[in-house]
């Protein structure tokens, strides 16, 4: 472990994550009876929101095309093509341990890592510090994970040999985000390059049934928060004018297989719902993000019978009979069946308590938060979550929301996968990708909260 400082830092962080879920306070602040302070990362420029003003009312109807972010025409990215030889992997970026984070400055040296834990938390009994040790231990299952599927994806999404018999969005547009999240700026610049080049058509072109038939506008969302990050802003924007095509002007809801027309009927859905307000969130249209989060709480509303009884969460609804009542893997999750699309609700999930730590007044925000507990305590009762493929957004949930013991528990199995290199085929290219993004972003925000100590 010493000869491992990124190992090292990640397993101290992921502890403080744990330590805090489980109640635990340093000596200092338990002695005083003082509330622990939280410390949160600036918004960077492209995150803030353009505006601070609440909706009026608690919702908001934007049907003018002069409320829409301003966008500029964008000329097509360069087609540049990538060397064929093996991608060289980049060093992962992150906090080197002789920065010293201030749990380090107040740990022990012992050399024993169990006791480094117990010493830096000074009213943390040994037994809390040994199961926090365990937890951590499995998180490092999650890190081994991101190292191997960051080479696998670098070295076919880059390879202009592989793309040739890959030409479809399915492969590239969740990429150059992941890509991006594991610390490979470089490659992440070159893999929204090919990305762009599916930006102009949405995904019913595609191989992969996902995007064909169910949502032709997620290829959009992907390749716009990547954009985003990476401040390709005329590429972000165009990317999220498309997607905003499927938005219900007057209900604020995402909408699936076709774009809002007046006057013809819909379907919506939860988990396109969330892809709008989370695009929003990232382009600074704060309204449009919180009218989509109030329409995702109306619709969790509306599954409380359905939660609470059922064991259902039913994803879709139209304007004539509400909730569309079918049993199929993009209508419904059912927590008594396993092998369920638990991404579905993930993702909403992570988009309410973005929208809960954004948001005024605080009642807005604590009914946001609260849905996201709703959301999560659901999943927690879903068949084989831990064994699940989209368990990595639920870890992610955890982290966001301070679940200590759901987050061990996802850590454990995805641990206990110990999963050998993704096939080439679509779902397993595209799998990989987002599991990659949801396990960087849960292991950076548990290196952040060392940081706020």
């Amino acid at each position: 472990i010493q000869d491992s400082p990124v190992r090292t830092q990640h397993m101290f962080g992921v502890a403080v994550f744990l330590q805090r879920g489980m109640g635990c306070s340093s000596a200092k602040g338990a002695a005083a009876g003082e509330p622990r302070k939280q410390i949160r990362k600036p918004l960077q420029p492209s995150e803030r929101s353009a505006g601070t003003a609440d909706v009026p009312g608690g919702k908001s109807h934007i049907d003018s095309p002069a409320s829409a972010t301003p966008l500029r025409p964008v000329p097509e990215p360069p087609g540049e093509d990538w060397a064929d030889d093996e991608v060289p992997e980049e060093p992962r970026v992150t906090m080197p341990i002789s920065t010293g984070t201030p749990l380090m400055q107040r740990g022990t040296s012992s050399g024993d890592l169990a006791g480094d834990v117990y010493g830096a938390w000074h009213g943390t009994s040994r037994s809390d510090a040994d199961g926090i040790l365990v937890a951590v231990h499995k998180s490092l299952a999650d890190e081994r994970m991101c190292d191997a599927l960051t080479p696998f994806l670098a070295n076919r999404v880059l390879k202009s040999s592989w793309a040739k018999g890959h030409d479809d969005v399915a492969y590239y547009c969740k990429a150059p985000l992941a890509l991006l999240e594991a610390g490979r700026e470089a490659d992440a610049r070159k893999a929204l390059a090919i990305a762009a080049r599916f930006a102009e058509r949405d995904g019913s072109g595609s191989g992969y049934a996902l995007y064909r038939e169910e949502f032709l506008q997620a290829p959009w969302f992907w390749i716009c928060w990547a954009a985003s990050r990476l401040k390709d802003e005329d590429l972000a924007n165009r990317c999220f004018t498309r997607l905003r095509a499927y938005r219900h002007t007057v209900t604020d809801s995402g909408l699936v297989k076709a774009p809002f027309r007046r006057h013809q009927e819909f379907e919506a859905d939860f988990y396109a719902t969330a892809l709008v307000a989370k695009a929003a969130l990232l382009r600074g249209a704060k309204d449009e993000a919180v009218a989509s989060g109030d329409s995702m709480l109306r619709a969790l509303e509306a599954n409380r019978d359905r939660m609470d009884r059922r064991k259902r969460f039913r994803l879709r609804w139209c304007w004539q009979s509400g909730l569309i009542e079918r049993e199929d893997r993009f209508y419904s999750v059912a927590q008594d069946r396993p092998g369920q699309l638990v991404a579905l609700l993930g993702l909403p999930a992570v988009v309410l308590l973005e929208l809960s730590r954004f948001t005024s007044p605080t009642a807005r925000a604590r009914r946001f938060r609260e849905g996201a507990e709703r959301l999560l305590g659901f999943l927690k009762g879903c068949n084989g979550l831990a064994r699940n493929p989209g368990a990595s957004v639920v870890l992610y949930d955890a982290a966001l929301a301070r679940d200590a013991p759901l987050a061990s528990e996802l850590s454990a199995g995805l641990a206990a996968k110990a999963p050998g290199e993704p096939g080439d085929d679509f779902e397993s290219v595209d799998q990989a990708s987002e599991t990659l993004i949801w396990l960087s972003l849960a292991s950076r925000h548990s290196a952040q909260a060392t940081i706020s100590l």
